[in-house]
C-alpha cells in the first residue's frame, strides 16, 4: 500500500494548489476528487482573480498575493497557463457608494 505524507481532499484550484506546493517541498502528496481537475466549483469560475470589489484587509492582501503568482506561474510551470489581465468595472449607485469605491 502506498502511503502518503498528505491527502488533499478536492483537486480544484484549491486544492490542486496545495498539492502543488507540498510536492515542491518533496512531498508524498495523494489529491482525491469525485471529478476531474478543476472540474468542479473551480470550473464555474471563470479564472477570475479580482481585487477591484475587495476593501483593503486580508482579503484583497490575499487576492493581490494570488495575481502575483498567477504572473509568475507560466514561467515557473513552463508553459502557457493562459494567464491575461484584463480590466473590470464597479459601478457606484449612489454617492455612498461612490465614496467607498474612492477609498
Amino acid at each position: 500500500m502506498d502511503r502518503f505524507d498528505a491527502v488533499v481532499i478536492g483537486a480544484g484550484v484549491v486544492g490542486a494548489s496545495v498539492a502543488y506546493r507540498l510536492a515542491e517541498r518533496r512531498q508524498r502528496v495523494c489529491v482525491l476528487d469525485r471529478g476531474g481537475i478543476a472540474g468542479g466549483t473551480s470550473s464555474a469560475s471563470a479564472g477570475q482573480t479580482s481585487a477591484q470589489a475587495r476593501p483593503p484587509g486580508p482579503l484583497l492582501d490575499l487576492a493581490l498575493a494570488s495575481i502575483e503568482t498567477l504572473r509568475g506561474l507560466s514561467k515557473e510551470l513552463g508553459f502557457d497557463i493562459e494567464y491575461v489581465e484584463s480590466g473590470g468595472i464597479i459601478v457606484a449607485e449612489d454617492a455612498g457608494e461612490c465614496d467607498l469605491i474612492r477609498r
